[in-house]
């Protein structure tokens, strides 16, 4: 993606949805009634397990991961308290991280680069030096196409982006 290329976060963000929604139904054919995307996304940030997720480096390093949705697991999982995030998006390799930070009024966006260690369900991210700790997320849920983290009481969604900018 060149400078300058405006990216369509709503179209891409809508697909995941679906896409997850079209998974998730597949799953839940046996029951009575179809539950909406944001319901079923909630469903994956509420969740608490705390079991170690099988191949999660590989998992990981697949690809890139852009933020979907949010919900702050202080208040109800509610629709009403999930929102749509802005579409950050992260690169795991090789023990480094790609960030491309996005904001509302900017279209491109602010690259960081460091270091990430992964524990078990422990993801921390460090600096470019590998010292300073600069975040530290809990793995929820995590396959190749979805990862729901626990960023200190804020749950994010992500989903493996259509247009990868890295």
């Amino acid at each position: 993606m060149g400078v300058g290329t405006t990216y369509n976060f709503t179209l891409p963000k809508m697909r995941s949805l679906w896409l997850l929604f079209g998974l998730f139904t597949a799953q839940l054919h046996a029951q009575d009634s179809i539950e909406d995307p944001a319901k079923l996304v909630l469903t994956l940030l509420n969740d608490s397990a705390s079991s170690v997720i099988k191949d999660a480096e590989t998992l990981l390093t697949a690809h890139s991961w852009e933020s979907l949705a949010y919900w702050d697991s202080g208040t109800p999982s509610i629709r009403e308290n999930l929102y749509e995030a802005v579409p950050d998006v992260y690169r795991f390799q090789e023990g480094m991280f790609d960030l491309i930070l996005y904001q509302q009024d900017a279209p491109s966006g602010q690259k960081i680069k460091g270091h990430y260690r992964l524990d078990g369900n422990q993801l921390m991210l460090l600096d470019q030096n590998g010292f300073e700790v600069l975040d530290r997320w809990r793995i929820h849920y995590l396959d190749k196409h979805y990862l729901a983290v626990d960023m200190d009481g804020l749950r994010v969604f992500f989903v493996a982006p259509d247009n990868d900018p890295f």
